[in-house]
């Protein structure tokens, strides 16, 4: 299998070699145990149109040059014929994540996709990934926060320049509903929410406002566009469960969230199962762990709040006592589970059904701010527990059979691998 990447400015044509990659391309080469990669010939860069640098390329990718500048940890050595050879965990973790997008190339292009909470973390992901594919996204945008990673200036998103943009909040229901309609949306992904437990419960109806109305908001402009409208995701959580009993969350397990947030999913995603049974709305419901990921800036969140504090030279803090559990999903298999689903719900199936994603993990806070301190080589920083955080739940995991099973869905990188990447993006931004 070929493939088409952007290197130092030159386009190489790659060939795939089993499960092992060897990556060669001119100045450098990139090798690591998990695939193998190598460049067969040299196109100038002339003959690409830049602009359309993914979405046309069968099977093709775009590796940034920033990729090559981060290469750390790193090590050289020598080639048969005695060329130097640069080995770099970040770069080849980087070029994996751009090859995840292309993976079904043509399956998205010409789609016209609504996406709610764009500029969030998941949200930013997806619509990359589906502009990568050749979707025309539009993109609602409530508030312009230049630091969100939809808004960077770097070759690899720049999504403000690649999107058509709505600017209002999700509560509008006149602004969802024209939006859906000028744009002649046939796909809907609705991302959009209040989603720290914090500010739930410091603000519920605010947080029941965004949440609840606007879901229905949402559900309701697609059933009354529902011949252009073809599939609808809603995005739950996994704390639309409520406390656990048992093992795990699955499928089947009810709806009683708690606390505002947790309410607030449960009402949510009953919602939208009741437009399904009601009008046929073709609707189907995700219920994730915790995502991280590049771009995450909300530093209350354990990953994103724990690598800041190394960086700083700081000891991590814990907002909590350390001990609650929860399951985990990095934002590239996110946004890879609900393309999957949407795909999956072509002709009208999985209408009305709610699928689990994460890595079915149970890792404590304190498990996490350690894996954190292992990967960044800062054992030595005591973590400080706060015993600060109410209302949250003690224990979370997810068990995510049907979707492997039923959605033949499978995570790409996990949860170690995509720590180590969001360990690179972040030494790479506070580094600049």
């Amino acid at each position: 299998m070929s493939r088409l990447a952007m290197v130092n400015h030159e386009v190489v044509l790659a060939e795939f070699v089993g499960e092992k990659v060897v990556f060669d391309f001119p100045s450098a080469v990139a090798r690591t145990d998990h695939e193998v990669v190598k460049a067969k010939r040299v196109v100038p860069t002339h003959q690409m149109d830049q602009d359309r640098r993914v979405s046309d390329f069968n099977h093709g990718f775009w590796l940034e040059m920033r990729f090559f500048r981060d290469a750390s940890p790193q090590s050289t050595r020598e080639d048969e014929d005695g060329n130097a050879l640069l080995f770099s965990h970040s770069l080849i973790r980087s070029f994996k994540m751009i090859l995840q997008h292309t993976s079904n190339p043509g399956k998205w292009r010409g789609s016209k996709v609504f996406i709610t909470g764009a500029t969030g973390l998941l949200g930013a992901h997806l619509t990359r990934a589906l502009v990568r594919q050749g979707a025309e996204v539009t993109a609602l945008v409530r508030d312009s926060v230049p630091r969100s990673i939809f808004f960077s200036p770097t070759q690899d998103w720049s999504l403000d320049k690649k999107v058509s943009i709505v600017h209002g909040a999700i509560e509008d229901f006149a602004l969802i509903e024209r939006a859906i309609n000028e744009y002649e949306i046939d796909t809907v992904f609705h991302l959009a929410a209040q989603t720290i437990v914090g500010t739930a419960n410091r603000g519920p109806l605010a947080t029941f406002r965004a949440n609840i109305e606007g879901t229905w908001n949402v559900l309701e402009a697609c059933r009354l566009h529902d011949k252009k409208v073809r599939r609808v995701v809603i995005a739950s959580s996994d704390k639309a469960y409520g406390n656990l009993k048992g093992k795990a969350y699955d499928e089947t397990y009810p709806l009683q969230g708690e606390h505002p947030y947790d309410v607030s999913k449960s009402c949510s995603d009953l919602i939208a199962r009741s437009y399904y049974v009601s009008y046929g709305l073709p609707v189907s419901i995700t219920r994730c762990g915790n995502f991280f990921g590049p771009g995450d800036l909300n530093f209350s969140r354990v990953i994103p709040g724990t690598v800041k504090s190394i960086l700083d030279g700081q000891p991590p803090e814990i907002r909590s006592d350390g001990t609650f559990i929860r399951d985990y999903i990095f934002a590239e298999d996110g946004a890879h589970a609900y393309m999957t689903l949407a795909e999956a719900m072509a002709g009208g199936k999985f209408s009305g059904e709610a699928f689990n994603f994460s890595y079915g993990l149970k890792l404590s806070v304190k498990d996490v701010v350690s894996k954190v301190q292992q990967a960044m080589g800062r054992t030595d920083l005591k973590p400080v527990i706060l015993n600060q955080a109410s209302n949250e739940i003690p224990v979370q995991t997810l068990d995510n059979t049907k979707a492997k099973t039923v959605l033949n869905w499978s995570p790409r990188f996990g949860f170690d691998e995509g720590l180590r990447a969001t360990i690179d993006w972040y030494r790479e931004k506070f580094s600049s």
